[in-house]
Protein backbone atom coordinates (compact mmCIF):
# COMPACT_ATOMS: atom_id res chain seq x y z
CA UNK A 1 0.00 0.00 0.00
CA UNK A 2 1.40 3.20 -1.36
CA UNK A 3 2.39 6.35 1.63
CA UNK A 4 -0.19 8.40 -0.51
CA UNK A 5 -3.46 6.00 0.36
CA UNK A 6 -2.19 5.79 4.24
CA UNK A 7 -1.93 9.55 4.61
CA UNK A 8 -4.80 11.04 5.80
CA UNK A 9 -6.38 14.24 3.87
CA UNK A 10 -5.77 17.47 5.09
CA UNK A 11 -8.54 20.40 4.92
CA UNK A 12 -8.39 24.34 5.36
CA UNK A 13 -11.44 24.80 8.34
CA UNK A 14 -12.93 27.40 8.66
CA UNK A 15 -14.44 27.73 12.34
CA UNK A 16 -17.32 29.94 13.29
CA UNK A 17 -19.62 30.66 16.15
CA UNK A 18 -22.72 31.60 14.91
CA UNK A 19 -25.13 30.02 12.45
CA UNK A 20 -25.70 32.89 10.62
CA UNK A 21 -22.00 33.32 10.06
CA UNK A 22 -21.69 29.53 8.46
CA UNK A 23 -24.98 29.81 6.20
CA UNK A 24 -23.70 33.42 4.61
CA UNK A 25 -20.14 32.20 4.12
CA UNK A 26 -21.04 29.26 2.57
CA UNK A 27 -23.26 30.59 0.58
CA UNK A 28 -20.81 32.72 -0.68
CA UNK A 29 -18.31 30.09 -1.12
CA UNK A 30 -20.56 28.18 -3.05
CA UNK A 31 -21.27 31.32 -5.60
CA UNK A 32 -17.57 32.11 -6.26
CA UNK A 33 -16.81 28.67 -6.51
CA UNK A 34 -14.33 27.44 -4.24
CA UNK A 35 -14.20 23.74 -3.44
CA UNK A 36 -16.69 23.24 0.08
CA UNK A 37 -16.21 19.73 1.30
CA UNK A 38 -18.39 19.69 4.14
CA UNK A 39 -20.09 21.63 6.77
CA UNK A 40 -20.17 20.90 10.36
CA UNK A 41 -22.58 21.93 12.97
CA UNK A 42 -23.93 21.07 16.47
CA UNK A 43 -27.55 21.05 15.03
CA UNK A 44 -29.52 21.03 11.96
CA UNK A 45 -29.21 24.55 9.91
CA UNK A 46 -32.30 25.57 7.86
CA UNK A 47 -31.43 26.24 4.21
CA UNK A 48 -27.31 25.22 4.99
CA UNK A 49 -28.35 22.22 1.92
CA UNK A 50 -29.15 24.71 -0.36
CA UNK A 51 -26.57 27.01 0.33
CA UNK A 52 -23.88 24.25 -0.32
CA UNK A 53 -26.17 23.74 -3.64
CA UNK A 54 -26.44 19.82 -2.56
CA UNK A 55 -28.69 17.62 -5.35
CA UNK A 56 -31.84 17.22 -3.61
CA UNK A 57 -31.86 13.95 -1.11
CA UNK A 58 -32.44 10.29 -2.60
CA UNK A 59 -34.25 9.80 0.58
CA UNK A 60 -37.75 11.41 -0.44
CA UNK A 61 -37.61 9.19 -3.22
CA UNK A 62 -36.73 5.91 -1.63
CA UNK A 63 -39.80 6.88 0.24
CA UNK A 64 -42.10 7.47 -2.19
CA UNK A 65 -41.75 4.06 -3.73
CA UNK A 66 -41.80 2.34 -0.73
CA UNK A 67 -45.02 3.91 0.50
CA UNK A 68 -46.44 3.09 -3.67
CA UNK A 69 -45.00 -0.77 -3.13
CA UNK A 70 -46.90 -0.58 1.04
CA UNK A 71 -50.24 0.62 -1.25
CA UNK A 72 -49.88 -2.25 -3.88
CA UNK A 73 -49.21 -4.54 -1.46
CA UNK A 74 -52.36 -3.91 0.66
CA UNK A 75 -54.28 -3.92 -2.66
CA UNK A 76 -52.87 -7.58 -3.46
CA UNK A 77 -53.24 -8.38 0.38
CA UNK A 78 -57.43 -7.22 0.28
CA UNK A 79 -57.90 -8.39 -3.31
CA UNK A 80 -56.55 -12.32 -2.40
CA UNK A 81 -58.66 -12.14 0.79
CA UNK A 82 -61.64 -11.20 -1.36
CA UNK A 83 -61.27 -14.71 -2.90
CA UNK A 84 -59.72 -13.92 -6.44
CA UNK A 85 -57.68 -16.67 -7.35
CA UNK A 86 -54.46 -16.42 -9.12
CA UNK A 87 -52.46 -18.63 -11.47
CA UNK A 88 -50.33 -19.37 -7.63
CA UNK A 89 -52.45 -18.54 -5.56
CA UNK A 90 -55.61 -19.56 -4.53
CA UNK A 91 -58.24 -16.83 -2.94
CA UNK A 92 -59.42 -17.28 0.31
CA UNK A 93 -63.22 -15.45 0.34
CA UNK A 94 -65.10 -13.91 3.26
CA UNK A 95 -68.35 -14.77 3.18
CA UNK A 96 -70.18 -12.15 5.20
CA UNK A 97 -74.20 -11.31 4.28
CA UNK A 98 -74.34 -8.25 2.06
CA UNK A 99 -70.61 -7.46 1.59
CA UNK A 100 -70.24 -6.65 -2.31
CA UNK A 101 -67.59 -7.70 -3.62
CA UNK A 102 -64.26 -5.63 -3.56
CA UNK A 103 -65.74 -3.21 -1.37
CA UNK A 104 -63.02 0.07 -1.76
CA UNK A 105 -64.48 1.40 1.76
CA UNK A 106 -62.81 -1.62 3.27
CA UNK A 107 -59.52 -0.80 1.92
CA UNK A 108 -59.10 2.40 2.61
CA UNK A 109 -57.71 1.18 6.46
CA UNK A 110 -55.37 -0.94 4.89
CA UNK A 111 -53.86 1.07 1.68
CA UNK A 112 -53.67 4.23 4.73
CA UNK A 113 -51.65 1.71 7.17
CA UNK A 114 -49.34 -0.22 4.47
CA UNK A 115 -49.01 2.61 2.73
CA UNK A 116 -47.36 4.73 6.16
CA UNK A 117 -45.38 1.61 7.33
CA UNK A 118 -43.82 0.99 4.00
CA UNK A 119 -42.43 4.52 3.72
CA UNK A 120 -41.24 5.02 7.50
CA UNK A 121 -39.55 2.02 6.90
CA UNK A 122 -38.17 3.04 3.34
CA UNK A 123 -37.33 6.21 4.72
CA UNK A 124 -34.98 4.72 7.58
CA UNK A 125 -33.47 2.19 5.84
CA UNK A 126 -32.97 4.31 2.58
CA UNK A 127 -31.71 7.23 5.00
CA UNK A 128 -28.82 5.11 6.50
CA UNK A 129 -27.90 3.73 2.65
CA UNK A 130 -27.63 7.58 1.41
CA UNK A 131 -26.18 9.05 4.27
CA UNK A 132 -24.16 6.07 5.81
CA UNK A 133 -25.59 6.69 9.27
CA UNK A 134 -25.69 2.31 9.48
CA UNK A 135 -25.27 1.39 13.54
CA UNK A 136 -21.58 1.24 14.81
CA UNK A 137 -20.16 3.55 12.42
CA UNK A 138 -17.55 6.09 14.03
CA UNK A 139 -17.83 9.44 13.38
CA UNK A 140 -15.41 11.53 11.74
CA UNK A 141 -15.33 15.07 13.00
CA UNK A 142 -12.52 17.83 11.73
CA UNK A 143 -13.22 20.05 14.41
CA UNK A 144 -13.85 19.53 18.46
CA UNK A 145 -16.75 21.12 19.64
CA UNK A 146 -19.43 20.92 16.59
CA UNK A 147 -21.48 18.69 18.40
CA UNK A 148 -21.59 21.50 21.18
CA UNK A 149 -21.46 25.32 20.31
CA UNK A 150 -19.18 25.61 16.84
CA UNK A 151 -19.85 25.52 12.93
CA UNK A 152 -17.31 24.49 10.99
CA UNK A 153 -16.60 24.74 6.72
CA UNK A 154 -14.31 22.28 5.45
CA UNK A 155 -12.46 23.12 1.37
CA UNK A 156 -10.90 20.43 0.02
CA UNK A 157 -7.43 21.34 -1.05
CA UNK A 158 -7.38 19.12 -4.48
CA UNK A 159 -10.85 20.16 -5.41
CA UNK A 160 -11.06 22.75 -8.58
CA UNK A 161 -10.50 26.38 -7.59
CA UNK A 162 -8.96 25.88 -4.35
CA UNK A 163 -7.62 29.48 -3.15
CA UNK A 164 -6.02 29.98 0.28
CA UNK A 165 -6.04 33.21 -0.03
CA UNK A 166 -9.49 33.84 -0.96
CA UNK A 167 -10.70 31.27 1.68
CA UNK A 168 -9.07 33.78 4.08
CA UNK A 169 -10.39 36.62 2.50
CA UNK A 170 -13.84 35.27 2.43
CA UNK A 171 -13.71 33.97 5.47
CA UNK A 172 -12.74 37.03 7.43
CA UNK A 173 -15.52 39.25 6.23
CA UNK A 174 -17.52 36.58 7.68
CA UNK A 175 -16.39 36.91 11.17
CA UNK A 176 -14.06 33.41 11.62
CA UNK A 177 -13.23 32.63 14.74
CA UNK A 178 -10.34 30.41 13.68
CA UNK A 179 -8.67 29.42 9.89
CA UNK A 180 -6.61 26.56 10.30
CA UNK A 181 -5.35 23.06 8.34
CA UNK A 182 -6.59 19.67 10.02
CA UNK A 183 -5.93 16.30 9.06
CA UNK A 184 -9.04 14.07 8.61
CA UNK A 185 -9.53 11.22 11.42
CA UNK A 186 -8.57 8.23 10.72
CA UNK A 187 -11.11 5.78 8.78
CA UNK A 188 -13.21 3.31 11.62
CA UNK A 189 -14.33 0.02 10.76
CA UNK A 190 -15.67 -0.37 7.07
CA UNK A 191 -19.38 -1.00 6.55
CA UNK A 192 -19.07 -4.55 6.36
CA UNK A 193 -17.13 -5.70 9.00
CA UNK A 194 -19.32 -3.52 11.74
CA UNK A 195 -22.55 -5.41 9.67
CA UNK A 196 -20.22 -8.81 10.35
CA UNK A 197 -19.92 -8.40 13.96
CA UNK A 198 -23.41 -7.01 14.46
CA UNK A 199 -24.70 -10.40 12.95
CA UNK A 200 -22.36 -11.94 14.97
CA UNK A 201 -23.62 -10.58 18.01
CA UNK A 202 -27.29 -10.88 17.17
CA UNK A 203 -26.86 -14.57 16.24
CA UNK A 204 -25.12 -15.06 19.11
CA UNK A 205 -28.12 -13.60 21.48
CA UNK A 206 -30.62 -15.01 19.79
CA UNK A 207 -28.97 -18.54 20.59
CA UNK A 208 -28.67 -17.85 23.87
CA UNK A 209 -32.63 -16.29 24.15
CA UNK A 210 -33.64 -19.87 22.24
CA UNK A 211 -31.57 -22.16 24.84
CA UNK A 212 -32.64 -20.62 28.12
CA UNK A 213 -36.40 -20.59 26.42
CA UNK A 214 -35.74 -24.69 25.59
CA UNK A 215 -34.48 -25.06 29.37
CA UNK A 216 -37.42 -23.11 31.32
CA UNK A 217 -40.32 -25.09 28.96
CA UNK A 218 -38.34 -28.11 28.35
CA UNK A 219 -41.63 -30.57 29.77
CA UNK A 220 -40.89 -32.38 33.16
CA UNK A 221 -43.89 -35.17 33.12
CA UNK A 222 -45.28 -37.81 30.42
CA UNK A 223 -47.29 -35.93 27.76
CA UNK A 224 -50.44 -36.18 28.06
CA UNK A 225 -52.55 -38.38 25.93
CA UNK A 226 -53.70 -36.40 22.71
CA UNK A 227 -57.79 -35.74 22.50
CA UNK A 228 -59.62 -36.85 20.06
CA UNK A 229 -62.10 -34.60 19.53
CA UNK A 230 -65.85 -35.81 18.88
CA UNK A 231 -67.24 -37.03 15.69
CA UNK A 232 -69.31 -34.17 14.36
CA UNK A 233 -73.50 -35.06 15.02
CA UNK A 234 -74.60 -35.88 11.65
CA UNK A 235 -77.35 -34.26 9.97
CA UNK A 236 -80.91 -34.73 10.06
CA UNK A 237 -82.64 -34.44 7.40
CA UNK A 238 -86.07 -33.32 6.73
CA UNK A 239 -89.14 -34.65 5.00
CA UNK A 240 -91.75 -33.26 2.39
CA UNK A 241 -94.51 -33.35 5.09
CA UNK A 242 -92.60 -32.27 7.90
CA UNK A 243 -91.60 -28.82 5.99
CA UNK A 244 -94.59 -28.76 3.96
CA UNK A 245 -96.60 -28.31 7.65
CA UNK A 246 -95.01 -25.22 8.24
CA UNK A 247 -94.73 -24.26 4.53
CA UNK A 248 -97.12 -21.03 5.50
CA UNK A 249 -96.34 -20.05 8.73
CA UNK A 250 -95.86 -16.32 8.20
CA UNK A 251 -93.64 -16.15 11.29
CA UNK A 252 -91.16 -18.69 9.64
CA UNK A 253 -91.34 -16.83 6.09
CA UNK A 254 -90.27 -13.56 7.80
CA UNK A 255 -87.05 -15.35 9.57
CA UNK A 256 -86.39 -17.21 6.78
CA UNK A 257 -86.02 -13.93 4.51
CA UNK A 258 -83.81 -12.68 7.41
CA UNK A 259 -81.60 -15.18 7.39
CA UNK A 260 -81.76 -15.44 3.79
CA UNK A 261 -80.71 -11.52 3.72
CA UNK A 262 -77.88 -12.08 5.91
CA UNK A 263 -76.13 -15.02 4.49
CA UNK A 264 -77.26 -15.73 1.20
CA UNK A 265 -77.28 -12.47 -0.75
CA UNK A 266 -73.83 -12.58 -1.17
CA UNK A 267 -73.81 -15.53 -3.40
CA UNK A 268 -77.86 -15.45 -4.82
CA UNK A 269 -78.73 -11.92 -4.80
CA UNK A 270 -81.14 -9.87 -3.01
CA UNK A 271 -84.04 -11.08 -4.70
CA UNK A 272 -82.40 -14.49 -5.38
CA UNK A 273 -82.08 -14.02 -8.86
CA UNK A 274 -78.45 -15.45 -8.89
CA UNK A 275 -74.85 -14.10 -8.74
CA UNK A 276 -72.39 -16.66 -8.07
CA UNK A 277 -74.62 -19.25 -7.32
CA UNK A 278 -77.65 -19.87 -9.48
CA UNK A 279 -81.12 -18.31 -10.02
CA UNK A 280 -83.39 -19.75 -7.10
CA UNK A 281 -86.64 -18.36 -8.59
CA UNK A 282 -86.76 -20.38 -12.09
CA UNK A 283 -87.58 -24.14 -12.59
CA UNK A 284 -84.40 -25.08 -13.15
CA UNK A 285 -82.29 -26.88 -10.57
CA UNK A 286 -79.66 -28.12 -10.17
CA UNK A 287 -79.79 -30.46 -6.99
CA UNK A 288 -83.04 -32.48 -6.65
CA UNK A 289 -85.92 -31.57 -8.22
CA UNK A 290 -86.81 -28.40 -6.26
CA UNK A 291 -88.95 -30.13 -3.78
CA UNK A 292 -88.46 -28.51 -0.28
CA UNK A 293 -87.05 -31.74 0.91
CA UNK A 294 -84.14 -31.23 -1.97
CA UNK A 295 -84.19 -28.10 -0.90
CA UNK A 296 -83.28 -29.17 2.69
CA UNK A 297 -80.70 -31.49 1.73
CA UNK A 298 -78.72 -28.75 -0.62
CA UNK A 299 -79.21 -26.21 2.46
CA UNK A 300 -77.97 -28.59 5.03
CA UNK A 301 -75.14 -30.60 3.99
CA UNK A 302 -74.06 -27.62 0.92
CA UNK A 303 -72.30 -27.93 -1.84
CA UNK A 304 -68.46 -27.55 -0.90
CA UNK A 305 -67.12 -28.08 -4.50
CA UNK A 306 -69.22 -25.23 -5.47
CA UNK A 307 -68.08 -22.95 -2.16
CA UNK A 308 -71.34 -23.35 -0.63
CA UNK A 309 -70.69 -24.26 2.99
CA UNK A 310 -72.75 -26.90 5.51
CA UNK A 311 -75.33 -24.52 6.79
CA UNK A 312 -76.56 -26.97 9.51
CA UNK A 313 -73.06 -26.63 11.07
CA UNK A 314 -73.74 -22.82 10.83
CA UNK A 315 -77.05 -21.98 11.57
CA UNK A 316 -79.46 -23.66 14.47
CA UNK A 317 -82.00 -26.13 12.72
CA UNK A 318 -84.98 -23.52 13.27
CA UNK A 319 -83.09 -20.98 11.24
CA UNK A 320 -82.41 -23.49 8.53
CA UNK A 321 -85.82 -25.00 7.85
CA UNK A 322 -86.99 -21.19 8.07
CA UNK A 323 -84.47 -20.25 4.65
CA UNK A 324 -85.58 -23.42 2.96
CA UNK A 325 -89.52 -22.38 3.13
CA UNK A 326 -88.52 -18.98 2.31
CA UNK A 327 -86.96 -20.74 -0.57
CA UNK A 328 -90.05 -22.48 -1.64
CA UNK A 329 -92.03 -19.21 -1.54
CA UNK A 330 -89.63 -18.20 -4.21
CA UNK A 331 -90.04 -20.92 -7.00
CA UNK A 332 -91.65 -19.98 -9.91
CA UNK A 333 -91.41 -16.06 -9.85
CA UNK A 334 -88.93 -15.99 -12.26
CA UNK A 335 -86.80 -12.99 -11.09
CA UNK A 336 -84.42 -11.61 -14.17
CA UNK A 337 -81.07 -12.57 -13.44
CA UNK A 338 -78.82 -15.67 -13.92
CA UNK A 339 -78.93 -17.68 -16.81
CA UNK A 340 -80.55 -20.79 -16.20
CA UNK A 341 -78.69 -23.97 -14.71
CA UNK A 342 -80.11 -27.67 -14.09
CA UNK A 343 -82.81 -29.50 -15.58
CA UNK A 344 -86.22 -27.54 -16.13
CA UNK A 345 -88.87 -29.11 -13.40
CA UNK A 346 -91.99 -28.17 -12.90
CA UNK A 347 -93.25 -27.35 -9.87
CA UNK A 348 -95.97 -25.34 -7.85
CA UNK A 349 -95.63 -21.71 -8.79
CA UNK A 350 -95.22 -18.76 -5.38
CA UNK A 351 -95.98 -19.79 -1.68
CA UNK A 352 -96.56 -23.47 -1.20
CA UNK A 353 -100.00 -23.63 -0.81
CA UNK A 354 -101.24 -24.32 2.42
CA UNK A 355 -103.02 -28.19 3.68
CA UNK A 356 -106.39 -28.22 2.19
CA UNK A 357 -108.10 -28.35 5.37
CA UNK A 358 -109.73 -31.98 5.43
CA UNK A 359 -113.33 -32.36 5.30
CA UNK A 360 -115.77 -32.74 8.20
CA UNK A 361 -116.51 -36.18 9.49
CA UNK A 362 -120.10 -36.34 10.96
CA UNK A 363 -120.23 -37.53 14.53
CA UNK A 364 -121.07 -41.58 14.69
CA UNK A 365 -124.04 -42.08 16.12
CA UNK A 366 -123.68 -43.74 19.75
CA UNK A 367 -123.89 -47.13 20.21
CA UNK A 368 -126.64 -48.60 22.21
CA UNK A 369 -125.99 -50.16 25.69
CA UNK A 370 -127.16 -53.15 26.74
CA UNK A 371 -130.27 -52.07 29.58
Amino acid sequence: MTESSTSPRRYLVAIFTEEEQILSATRAATDAGLPVHDTFTPYAVHGLDHAQKLPRSKVTFIAFFGGMLGFLTAGCLQIYTQGVTTPLLSGWPLVIGGKPFLPFPAFVPVFFELTVLFAGLSTAFGMFAVNGLYPGKKARLLIDGVTNDRFALAFDPNGKGFDEGAIASLAQSHHVAELAWVDEAPAGEGPRKTLIKLGMAGTLVLALVAGIWAAVNAPHHEAEAPVVAAPAAPIVLLTEAELSAVAADAAVIANGEAKFKANCVVCHGEKAEGKVGPNLTDKFWIHGKGTLADIYATVAKGVLEKGMPSWATMLPPADVKAVVIYVGTLRGKNVPGKEPQGEAVEMPTSATPAAVPAAPVAPAEPTPTAK
